[in-house]
């Protein structure tokens, strides 16, 4: 099986203290706290992530639009605001095909 990945990238907060990002993402309609919800840390220089591949399995719960937030931190764990976007995700693979048969024609 085999699911179509996306890349969420962006430009660096310009702090010269900001050491990592962290990423959230939770399904659009729910709000982001980053009190309460999980995220992964990204390490500068690196600024970008796939997805689903660079979270938790069961991240991401089918299909459906979710919320992906990234926000800046620095050398002794402030975070700044979030950056948000938005966008559809399936990461549903079709069926598997049945009733294969080979015929000598």
């Amino acid at each position: 099986m085999r699911v179509k990945k996306k890349k969420l990238s962006w430009k660096p907060a310009p702090d010269s203290d900001v050491v990592a990002h962290r990423v959230f993402v939770e399904r659009e309609g729910e709000t982001i706290d980053p009190a309460t919800f999980s995220y992964i840390e990204v390490a500068m220089p690196k600024t970008s992530i796939l997805l689903p591949d660079d979270f938790p399995s069961g991240t991401f719960g089918g299909e459906g639009n979710y919320i992906l937030g990234v926000c800046a931190v620095d050398d002794v764990g402030n975070e700044g605001d979030l950056a948000m976007v938005a966008s559809p995700f399936d990461f549903i693979a079709p069926g598997v095909p049945t009733d294969l048969v080979v015929e000598n024609i």
